[in-house]
C-alpha cells in the first residue's frame, strides 16, 4: 500500500476525499472527488460575496437614492431655470415688437396727418397762385396740383391691425428756385395693404425695408417748407409791385384824389413756423390782402384814360394857358389839341360808359366817356359819332372821327380828361401810362 500512495518520481498522489456519516449504528461513507470540493468552495465564497454584496446595498441604498434624486433635482432646477430664462427673452423680444411696431404705427399716423394737412394747404394755395397769376406777377407761376382727397375711413383701413401699410411717395424732389414752376414737387403718399405672395404675411423687416418714416418726414418738411417759402415769395413780389405802382402815380403829376386810397402792407420779416396753423394761415391770409390790395391799384390804373386816342397826330395845342385863336386873349385851354385829318378814327383813352354823345356847344359834337372814380374824358369836334349813350368801350376802340364841329378852326381833336367835372392836364395820364404798363 505504501508503495503505491508514494513514489519517488510523482510524490504524494491526490486521493479522494471521503465523508464518513455514522447515525443509529449505521455508517454512510461519501467520496468527493477534488474537483468537486474545489466547486463547493468556490460556489460557497460567491454566495459569501453575495450575501455581502447585499447586505452592502441594503445598508448603503438610502444613501445612493438620496444622491440620484440630488442630482436629478439639480438638473430639473437648471432646466426650469433655462426654460425661463428663454421664455424671458422671449417676453423682450415679444414686447420690443410690440413697442417698435406701436412707435411705427405712431410714426404712420403722424405722417398721414401731415400729408393730409399738406393737402389741404396745397388746395388752399391755388386760388392764391390763381389771383398772383392774373396780377401779372413775375415767374412761370402754376400752382401746385393737390393730390386726391382721403377719407378718414381711409387712413383706419390702411393702419388696421390685419396687415401693415406700405407707404410709398413718388417725385418728391423739391428745387429750391423760387420759381412758381418749381411747386410740381408733390409729395403724394399712397397707402396700401402690402401681402407677402409667399406666406400671405408681413414681417416686421418687409415694412422697414418697404417705408423709410424718417425720409418721408424729411421730404414733407421740405414740401412745408417750399409752400410757406412760395407764399412768402408771392407776397414780396405783390408788395414791391404795389411800392412801385406808387411810386409811378406820385411822380406822374395827377391830382391828389385820383390817387387810390387802400390799406397799406408792411413790416419787419418774421420767420413763420411751418408747423403752426394759424401761423400758416395768417401768412396765407396777409399773401391775399397783399394781392387784392395790387389787384386794386392795377383795376384803378386800367380804368384810367392812359392811352393816346390820336397816338400819330401832331400836338397843336398844349394843356395850360394860351392865346385864343378867336379873340387873341390869354386864356385856359382845358386840353390837348390833336391835329388829323378829317375822318381819322378817334380811339378811347380807356375802357369805360358812354356818357354823352351828342352836339354840345362850343364842342361841337362830343363824345364823353365815364371812366369810373369821377373820371372822365371829352372828344371834341368830331365829324362821327360811333357810339351812343350807355354804351360800354374798351380802350382802343374807335369812337368816332375826327372833324371841326363846333368852335373850331380846322380839323382837330380837342382831348379833355376831367375829375369830378374838373379839368387835369391828360400828359400826367399819358406818361402813367407808359410807366405802369409794365406792371398791368
Amino acid at each position: 500500500m505504501e508503495d503505491h500512495r508514494n513514489s519517488a518520481i510523482f510524490g504524494r498522489r491526490n486521493e479522494a476525499h471521503q465523508i464518513t456519516i455514522v447515525h443509529n449504528g449505521k455508517i454512510r461513507k461519501f467520496t468527493i472527488e477534488s474537483w468537486t470540493a474545489g466547486f463547493l468552495v468556490f460556489c460557497g465564497l460567491c454566495m459569501t460575496l453575495g450575501l455581502a454584496g447585499s447586505l452592502s446595498y441594503i445598508a448603503l441604498r438610502d444613501d445612493f437614492t438620496q444622491s440620484l434624486q440630488t442630482t436629478q433635482s439639480g438638473l430639473e432646477i437648471a432646466y426650469e431655470n433655462r426654460i425661463s430664462l428663454l421664455r424671458v427673452q422671449i417676453d423682450r423680444m415679444s414686447s420690443r415688437r410690440l413697442i417698435e411696431k406701436e412707435a411705427y404705427r405712431n410714426q404712420l399716423n403722424s405722417l398721414l396727418k401731415r400729408q393730409d394737412a399738406l393737402e389741404s394747404r396745397s388746395r388752399a394755395l391755388v386760388p392764391l397762385f390763381e389771383q398772383a397769376i392774373q396780377t401779372g406777377l413775375p415767374g412761370s407761376m402754376r400752382p401746385p396740383k393737390p393730390g386726391p382727397q382721403r377719407k378718414a375711413s381711409d387712413n383706419h383701413a390702411l393702419l388696421s391691425s390685419t396687415g401693415h401699410p406700405n407707404i410709398l411717395f413718388a417725385n418728391a424732389g423739391l428745387r429750391t428756385s423760387r420759381n412758381f414752376a418749381d411747386l410740381q414737387g408733390e409729395v403724394v403718399i399712397q397707402a396700401a395693404m402690402k401681402t407677402n405672395a409667399n406666406s400671405g404675411k408681413n414681417t416686421h423687416s418687409d415694412i422697414h425695408n418697404s417705408v423709410n418714416p424718417d425720409l418721408l418726414s424729411l421730404v414733407m418738411s421740405q414740401h412745408e417748407n417750399a409752400q410757406i417759402d412760395h407764399i412768402a415769395f408771392v407776397t414780396r413780389q405783390a408788395q414791391s409791385r404795389i411800392d412801385s405802382i406808387r411810386n409811378v402815380i406820385a411822380n406822374a403829376g395827377l391830382p391828389a384824389a385820383m390817387i387810390p386810397q387802400v390799406s397799406a402792407t408792411g413790416g419787419p420779416y418774421v420767420p413763420l413756423n411751418i408747423f403752426d396753423k394759424k401761423s400758416f394761415s395768417d401768412q396765407l391770409i396777409h399773401a391775399n390782402r397783399t394781392l387784392n390790395v395790387l389787384a386794386k391799384y392795377q383795376n384803378h390804373i386800367r380804368n384810367l384814360p392812359l392811352a393816346n386816342p390820336l397816338s400819330k397826330a401832331k400836338r397843336t395845342s398844349k394843356f395850360g394857358p394860351r392865346i385864343d385863336p378867336f379873340y387873341g386873349k390869354l386864356a385856359m385851354h382845358s386840353g390837348i389839341d390833336f391835329a388829323a385829318s378829317r375822318g381819322t378814327p378817334v380811339l378811347a383813352a380807356g375802357g369805360g360808359t358812354v356818357l354823352k354823345a351828342s352836339r354840345s356847344g362850343g364842342y361841337g359834337l362830343l363824345i364823353e366817356l365815364d371812366h369810373g372814380n369821377n373820371i372822365t374824358s371829352r372828344y371834341a369836334h368830331l365829324s362821327t359819332l360811333n357810339v351812343i349813350v350807355g354804351d360800354t368801350v374798351e380802350t382802343g376802340e374807335m369812337i368816332g372821327r375826327v372833324g371841326s364841329t363846333g368852335r373850331s378852326t380846322g380839323p382837330h381833336l380837342h382831348y379833355e380828361t376831367r375829375l369830378q367835372n374838373k379839368a387835369f392836364n391828360p400828359d400826367s395820364l399819358f406818361r402813367l401810362g407808359i410807366r405802369a404798363s409794365q406792371f398791368l
